[in-house]
């Protein structure tokens, strides 16, 4: 029985089905067509799905399917047990295209679980991919594939080639849909993005990855307001979502509600106990600096670099944390020790913990440098507010350095580029304590005068543990 209600449960159309197990998958059919029916939509277009995906063995259907609903639990072991269904789906049927595809993006996904190195995935999934489209070229999830393995592989403006060519040919394909925004998003096209993800929530409404990219969007752009409330009801609906609740208490952080935070994040650890997860590590960090537990915090973050070295966003973190507690010279004689031994640890996350580094000890002249370095390997994004957020900008810190050298003509623009961001962000990002240390770090650039013992007393009302920049950042000292 298939019963269709509106949003106050009132009972719209009802309709029975009869089903054995010979006609399972026609009943699909039956069913969908019977809804769109029903809701006087328009004639269904015929996608991928209804074009490829199925195979006639019914068996080798069956694993896919299998496959694709451990996928959606999210986690490594289910993505895992998702490749095993993948390669019976191949073996019941040779020819299944959309099984090769689905195994070769499994792969990729293993790697991007820190579980497989790229190396290794790539070995896996191209063959797999060539495969998927020596049986069907135009195989809109085939050339999706294509896409992800050329954003894996930092090739962005491939990747976003082949996920529109995806989706010309079939706009429902999710996987294209909510890649392409991802991209979009890391190019700070923030507009795009939100369009792509939206056209993908209309799919999958409670989609928490869905729902997180969106969130996360609005808190770039300083709609706090929006960003708290999306996650919010991410959380309620999505109950096995680990994104929403981290990002959530994440935000509860910088918005000066410890309490709920705390209680966010203990929620998702009675439910989510994965002890060795790099993402709860990651945030278990997070959290016990912001209750200024240093030593813990210390502990977390050298964990991971030690297994991870220069490979992911913790980084700049630990760099920050270790100026808080006055080991930077150390630090940064290790790290460039490091980057001068290696090319390979010169990623964006070790540039921009060398780059606050240097900052810390006023090394302008090596701040700069590791700022240009970076700016080959991602481009720099100005007055970006989720840096302004938790209380520091690297735009600031490069006009500090130009007011310093007395070159204002270099240090206005980015001045404005702050100012810009500040100004378009709605009032609960305004109240936050690190907007506020940022608002007090521009206008003592631009030489107005900051009441330093207002801002401690917010700081320590919101339990904000940031107010030693105050002290210890020189641009605090710098006057225009």
């Amino acid at each position: 029985n298939v019963t269709l209600y509106d949003e106050l449960g009132v009972d719209l159309w009802s309709a029975d089905f009869n089903v054995n197990s010979d006609s399972i998958f026609v009943l699909q059919d039956d069913i969908i067509r019977a809804v769109y029916t029903a809701l006087d939509s328009k004639p269904l277009v015929q996608t991928e799905a209804g074009q490829y995906y199925r195979s006639a063995n019914p068996n080798a259907f069956q694993h896919l399917l299998q496959g694709r609903a451990l996928n959606g639990k999210g986690s490594l072991e289910a993505h895992q047990q998702a490749i095993i269904h993948f390669k019976m789906a191949i073996e019941f049927d040779p020819n299944y295209a959309s099984a090769y595809v689905d195994l070769a993006t499994g792969y990729l996904v293993l790697f991007s679980h820190r579980n497989l190195s790229l190396e290794d995935a790539n070995i896996k999934a191209k063959p797999l991919i060539d495969k998927a489209l020596s049986l069907h070229p135009k195989l809109p999830s085939a050339i999706s594939a294509q896409g992800i393995f050329a954003m894996y592989n930092g090739q962005t403006n491939k990747a976003i080639g082949y996920f529109s060519k995806a989706l010309t040919l079939d706009p429902s394909l999710i996987v294209a849909r909510t890649n392409i925004a991802y991209l979009y998003k890391t190019q700070i096209q923030y507009e795009e993005a939100l369009s792509h993800y939206k056209a993908a929530k209309k799919q999958h409404p409670l989609d928490p990855g869905i729902n997180y990219s969106i969130a996360r969007i609005l808190l770039e752009k300083g709609q706090l307001s929006a960003s708290y409330a999306a996650l919010e009801t991410c959380v309620r609906v999505s109950t096995n979502s680990t994104n929403c609740p981290l990002e959530l208490a994440f935000l509860q952080r910088l918005v000066g509600q410890p309490e709920a935070a705390g209680k966010t994040f203990e929620a998702l650890l009675d439910w989510y106990q994965k002890e060795d997860d790099f993402y709860i590590i990651q945030n278990k960090g997070f959290h016990a600096w912001w209750d200024q537990d240093l030593m813990l915090a210390l502990v977390y973050f050298e964990n991971l670099h030690e297994k991870h070295q220069a490979q992911y966003n913790f980084l700049p973190s630990l760099a920050w944390l270790k100026w808080q507690q006055g080991d930077t010279k150390n630090f940064y004689q290790d790290l460039s020790r490091q980057s001068q031994l290696d090319e390979a640890f010169n990623t964006e996350y070790q540039l921009r913990a060398l780059a606050i580094l240097a900052y810390a000890l006023e090394d302008c002249d090596g701040m700069f440098n590791y700022y240009q370095q970076l700016a080959d390997v991602k481009p720099l994004v100005h007055g970006q507010f989720s840096e302004i957020i938790e209380g520091f900008s690297m735009t600031l810190n490069m006009a500090a350095c130009h007011i310093r050298e007395q070159k204002l003509q270099l240090a206005i623009p980015l001045i404005n580029k702050v100012a810009e961001s500040l100004d378009k962000a709605d009032e609960l990002a305004k109240q936050a304590p690190g907007v506020m240390l940022i608002q007090a770090k521009l206008d003592n650039l631009k030489g107005t005068t900051i009441d330093t013992a207002a801002l401690k007393a917010a700081f320590s009302s919101a339990q904000y543990p940031h107010s030693w920049m105050l002290e210890q950042d020189w641009a605090f000292k710098v006057k225009p």
